[in-house]
């Protein structure tokens, strides 16, 4: 789901989370099957990781816009961009870190 996320925002403007769920549910198999709230999720999850990565920015009013980097991880050609390719991010490894640090505190909480 995160590639065809990216895709979407490759046009460089802002674009709202209802508009993205909307334009994954538009785009056919197998991402029109799904129902909305596993959709929904999905493209939360999407979303996440991209700004996780800093491939993609998320505007005040919950809108979110491609930059740079999303665009060169764009061209870098992959059918499916999974959270291990945005691993080449130090700053997806280094928050992928800390909230595992924050799920183990919670955990022994």
């Amino acid at each position: 789901m995160i590639r065809p996320v990216l895709d979407y925002l490759s046009d460089g403007k802002w674009h709202a989370n209802r508009e993205i769920q909307n334009h994954i549910s538009s785009i056919g198999s197998p991402y029109s099957r799904l129902s909305d709230a596993t959709r929904k999720n999905w493209v939360a999850f999407a979303l996440k990781n991209l700004q996780r990565a800093e491939a993609i920015i998320r505007g005040d009013s919950h809108e979110y816009r491609i930059n740079q980097r999303g665009l060169e991880l764009q061209k870098q050609g992959h059918e499916h961009i999974t959270v291990d390719i945005l691993k080449q991010y130090p700053e997806m490894r280094q928050s992928l870190h800390i909230a595992a640090i924050k799920a183990a505190a919670t955990r022994q909480a």
